[in-house]
């Protein structure tokens, strides 16, 4: 099985206390690594990473399902992978009346269910 360091909220790798980081074996690092990053920022790897150019950055409201189209087509190639399948996303507002992009996805490798939770652009 591949392993993945863990990354925290911050998008920091979390230390294991022992000079290591804390290890993975499902796809989240990936998924994370997926949204956090522009597009064509890795060199050599054209797909990794999320079209900032498609999210809003003003009346994110109106445009959410741009949003949401943005990162269920930046995940698109760990799907094409093999590492995640049953890729659901949709926005909806959380108990603070704040947008927010809801994701479900099967790990392939790990057999289990990841779950994405992610703040809308400018915190509409």
């Amino acid at each position: 099985m591949a392993l993945d360091r863990v990354l925290n909220s911050q998008g920091d790798y979390v230390s294991d206390d022992a000079g290591g980081y804390e290890m993975t074996h499902t796809a989240m690092t990936a998924v994370q690594h997926q949204i956090y990053t522009e597009l064509n920022g890795w060199v050599g790897d054209p797909d990794a990473g999320l079209d900032f150019t498609l999210l809003p950055t003003k009346d994110a409201e109106l445009h959410m399902d741009r949003y949401v189209e943005a990162i269920r087509t930046c995940l698109r190639p760990l799907e094409e992978a093999g590492r995640v399948t049953e890729i659901s996303i949709s926005h909806e507002r959380d108990e603070y009346k704040r947008r927010q992009v809801l994701g479900t996805m099967r790990d392939v490798q790990a057999g289990e269910s990841l779950t994405l939770i992610e703040p809308a652009p400018g915190g509409v």
